[in-house]
C-alpha cells in the first residue's frame, strides 16, 4: 500500500509504476478527485486500474453528475473495512 500527501505527489507516483487500485478522495488540499481522475484519464504515462472515489460530502450535486458520468464507484464515507472490501471485489479496471 502507497499513500501520497497530495495529489500532485500521487500523480508522480502513478507514472512510476502501475497500482492495482486507486482509491481518490473528491476533496483534497491541492487539487479536488474530479481533476485528479481527468488528468489520469489524459495523462498516457498512467495506466488507469481499478479506481474508487470516496466522499463525505453526500449533497455535493457536481460531483455526484461526474459520478454518474464517468460511472465510478463510490464509496461514502465513513465506511467500514468490509465496504471497502466488497467495492474493490465488485469494480473491475478500467
Amino acid at each position: 500500500m502507497v499513500s501520497a500527501l497530495s495529489a500532485g505527489l500521487a500523480l508522480e507516483e502513478l507514472r512510476r509504476r502501475p497500482f492495482d487500485t486507486i482509491l481518490c478522495d473528491i476533496r483534497m488540499p491541492d487539487m479536488d478527485g474530479i481533476t485528479f481522475y481527468q488528468q489520469l484519464k489524459n495523462d498516457p504515462a498512467i495506466s488507469l486500474t481499478r479506481f474508487i472515489m470516496m466522499t463525505g460530502d453526500t449533497s455535493n450535486a457536481r460531483a455526484e453528475q461526474f459520478f454518474k458520468q464517468q460511472q465510478l464507484a463510490v464509496l461514502r464515507k465513513p465506511f467500514t473495512r468490509q465496504e471497502l472490501l466488497m467495492i474493490m471485489s465488485i469494480v473491475t479496471p478500467q
